[in-house]
Protein backbone atom coordinates (compact mmCIF):
# COMPACT_ATOMS: atom_id res chain seq x y z
CA UNK A 1 0.00 0.00 0.00
CA UNK A 2 1.03 3.37 -1.04
CA UNK A 3 0.28 6.28 1.18
CA UNK A 4 0.76 9.70 -0.99
CA UNK A 5 -0.04 13.23 -0.19
CA UNK A 6 0.63 15.79 -3.20
CA UNK A 7 -0.71 19.42 -4.62
CA UNK A 8 -1.96 18.89 -8.05
CA UNK A 9 -0.29 16.36 -10.87
CA UNK A 10 2.54 13.43 -9.69
CA UNK A 11 3.93 10.72 -11.18
CA UNK A 12 5.40 7.95 -8.99
CA UNK A 13 7.94 5.10 -9.97
CA UNK A 14 8.44 1.92 -8.11
CA UNK A 15 10.38 -0.75 -9.36
CA UNK A 16 9.85 0.53 -13.16
CA UNK A 17 6.08 0.83 -12.82
CA UNK A 18 4.78 4.26 -13.96
CA UNK A 19 1.53 5.54 -11.64
CA UNK A 20 0.29 8.85 -12.63
CA UNK A 21 -2.12 11.25 -10.33
CA UNK A 22 -4.13 13.80 -12.26
CA UNK A 23 -5.73 16.53 -10.33
CA UNK A 24 -5.18 15.40 -6.94
CA UNK A 25 -4.63 17.47 -3.64
CA UNK A 26 -4.40 16.03 -0.21
CA UNK A 27 -3.63 12.73 0.93
CA UNK A 28 -4.25 9.65 -1.21
CA UNK A 29 -4.26 5.59 -0.79
CA UNK A 30 -2.95 3.91 -3.77
CA UNK A 31 -4.32 -0.13 -2.65
CA UNK A 32 -1.86 -2.14 -5.12
CA UNK A 33 -3.44 -6.05 -4.55
CA UNK A 34 -7.45 -4.15 -4.77
CA UNK A 35 -6.34 -1.78 -7.62
CA UNK A 36 -8.03 1.13 -6.13
CA UNK A 37 -6.94 4.77 -5.62
CA UNK A 38 -8.98 6.23 -2.37
CA UNK A 39 -9.09 9.32 -0.75
CA UNK A 40 -11.38 9.84 2.82
CA UNK A 41 -13.72 6.74 1.70
CA UNK A 42 -13.92 8.21 -2.31
CA UNK A 43 -12.28 6.61 -5.11
CA UNK A 44 -10.38 8.75 -7.24
CA UNK A 45 -9.32 5.78 -10.27
CA UNK A 46 -10.89 8.59 -11.87
CA UNK A 47 -7.60 10.72 -11.63
CA UNK A 48 -5.11 7.64 -12.25
CA UNK A 49 -3.18 6.53 -15.23
CA UNK A 50 -0.77 4.02 -15.33
CA UNK A 51 0.23 0.80 -13.91
CA UNK A 52 -0.79 0.15 -10.26
CA UNK A 53 2.99 -0.27 -9.15
CA UNK A 54 4.19 -3.76 -7.71
CA UNK A 55 6.56 -3.90 -4.77
CA UNK A 56 8.42 -6.51 -5.12
CA UNK A 57 10.22 -8.09 -2.23
CA UNK A 58 13.38 -5.93 -2.01
CA UNK A 59 16.02 -4.25 -4.78
CA UNK A 60 12.82 -1.75 -5.69
CA UNK A 61 13.75 2.00 -6.59
CA UNK A 62 11.46 4.86 -5.92
CA UNK A 63 11.25 7.89 -7.81
CA UNK A 64 8.54 10.78 -8.11
CA UNK A 65 7.81 14.05 -10.15
CA UNK A 66 5.20 16.48 -9.56
CA UNK A 67 4.39 18.63 -6.25
CA UNK A 68 4.89 15.49 -3.90
CA UNK A 69 5.26 16.62 -0.16
CA UNK A 70 5.39 12.74 1.01
CA UNK A 71 4.96 9.32 0.38
CA UNK A 72 4.84 6.37 2.41
CA UNK A 73 5.13 2.47 1.20
CA UNK A 74 3.62 -0.19 4.12
CA UNK A 75 4.30 -3.83 2.95
CA UNK A 76 1.03 -5.36 3.04
CA UNK A 77 1.85 -9.17 2.74
CA UNK A 78 1.93 -12.15 4.93
CA UNK A 79 3.81 -14.81 5.70
CA UNK A 80 2.60 -18.98 6.14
Amino acid sequence: MVRVTLDGDAEITIGGYLFSLTGVTGAVTIDTPRLACDQDYTSKNACTAGDYPKIPDAGAYVSWTGNMEKIVITPDWRML
